[in-house]
């Protein structure tokens, strides 16, 4: 006769044995984020009005954490706003067009062409560059929206 023990340890063999396989086939065949998909312009203004929160909040290292899809651009993006003594202002930019980057070669990118105003009162024009990245989550390839940086694709 087996003992309680020996019998749970036979239904944990077996449920690894089969489950974790079937486990391991189901995500295969879960279907994948597309990431050719077109960004909607709602989808990239809600980003900026994340970022431009975080930005005005002085929370440079989450914005970066969160908004970029690497940190080191957007350091370096950061570090170059600082050094000329670029803050963002407490007033949002203003959107004032957008456009639709889809090459072969290249990410699918929309980009939000922004007029805005520095802390000091300087205004700038900047572009805040979207893109779909895994698992499906929307970042910025120049999350420093205030630094003046161009998109060019």
């Amino acid at each position: 006769m087996r003992s309680r023990r020996q019998v749970a340890l036979f239904v944990l063999a077996v449920t690894l044995t089969l489950g974790v396989p079937m486990l391991v086939v189901a995500l295969q065949n879960e279907p994948q984020a597309d990431l050719t998909r077109p960004i909607e312009r709602v989808e990239a203004q809600q980003l900026l009005q994340q970022t431009v929160e975080m930005a005005q909040a002085g929370r440079f290292s989450e914005l970066c954490e969160a908004v970029s899809p690497g940190t080191g651009n957007c350091a370096f993006l950061l570090d170059g706003a600082q050094r000329s003594h670029q803050t963002p202002g407490t007033i949002a930019p203003v959107i004032i067009g957008s456009s639709y980057h889809d090459h072969p070669t290249s990410t699918p990118t929309l980009v939000l062409h922004l007029r805005g105003v520095w802390d000091d009162g300087r205004a700038y024009l900047s572009d805040f560059a979207v893109i779909r990245t895994p698992p499906d989550r929307l970042t910025s390839l120049t999350p420093i929206y205030w630094s003046g940086v161009k998109f060019s694709a």
